[in-house]
């Protein structure tokens, strides 16, 4: 269990850190007079009814505020596979199938819940009773990064989970609305904020390539640069930031502080770019680039 993309305002009391892991235990199998008859899966129950965990204080100011607001509890169950012993392999054998690899760790279940749901539920108290399969089609839990392993029978696999603030924080955020940035999109920017391919010209040919030519090849470059450009460049938009001068800026800079979103990427419509008439200069048509 673990507070991601918190600023590191948040720690649990008991650790001291942002993560905390239970100690591995056996889950508990339900006796056959508790399983109806049928073909039904084996039922077993988890010991996480017991566990409470409580995060430090926090102050009470608008950096720690949006810490929290961006904050996400991210809920892992892992099984702990056993190593299998080691078998030498018998000597001479030829052609022998590959030693299977078993993962030390296997995740079955993986929950994600933004602690803005906290602020934003009434009395700061947010609590969670739903099976697996009908808790992820509901926002926030739909998102990716959440999921449920194929081992387990979604429909009869139950989370319980309950968070809630003290009432000082429940007093201060009373009133206070909570803005989502799921995602953002830039449609048409300048072609320079894409990917460069310049035209590369072999000194030795004897025929110079023809405009269409070199605009062929700069399709093929930019398709291909744009499939690999987490080599060449990196993406990040900054929202928010430090007080300006003005009193537009100083007020803004109060309401939203400096949030970095990373992991960017640009985008190029290859279909749309080859039906661009060839007297017409690709490389500066930034309708064809986008960035998310």
């Amino acid at each position: 269990m673990t507070i991601d993309n918190g600023f590191g305002v948040f720690q649990w009391v008991s650790t001291g850190s942002e993560k905390y892991s239970t100690d591995n235990f056996k889950p508990v199998l339900r006796s056959d007079d508790d399983i109806p008859d049928g073909d039904q899966p084996s039922i077993y129950l988890n010991g996480f009814n017991d566990l409470y965990l409580r995060t430090t204080y926090i102050d009470l100011n608008s950096e720690v505020l949006n810490g929290l607001a961006n904050a996400i509890l991210v809920v892992k169950v892992m099984i702990i596979n056993e190593k299998p012993p080691d078998v030498a392999p018998v000597k001479g054998a030829k052609n022998a199938p590959p030693v299977e690899a078993v993962p030390v760790e296997e995740l079955l279940v993986q929950l994600s819940l933004p602690l803005s749901s906290v602020i934003a539920a009434r009395n700061s108290r947010f609590s969670i009773f739903e099976n697996m399969s009908e808790l992820f089609t509901v926002y926030p839990f739909n998102l990716p990064g959440n999921t449920c392993s194929d081992k387990l029978v979604s429909s009869q696999t139950v989370m319980t989970l309950k968070t809630f603030a003290d009432n000082d924080l429940a007093e201060y955020v009373l009133g206070s609305r909570i803005i989502y940035w799921i995602n953002g999109c830039i449609e048409s920017p300048p072609a320079a904020w894409g990917l460069q391919a310049p035209d590369v010209l072999d000194p030795k040919a004897k025929i110079p390539p023809t405009a269409l030519e070199l605009r062929s090849k700069y399709l093929d470059n930019i398709t291909s640069r744009v499939r690999t450009q987490d080599k060449a460049a990196k993406y990040s938009l900054c929202i928010g930031g430090p007080a300006g001068d003005s009193a537009e800026e100083t007020a803004l800079g109060s309401l939203f502080p400096l949030l970095e979103f990373s992991a960017g990427a640009v985008l190029f419509d290859d279909v749309a770019a080859k039906g661009v008439k060839e007297t017409e200069n690709i490389r500066a048509r930034g309708d064809l680039w986008s960035g998310e």
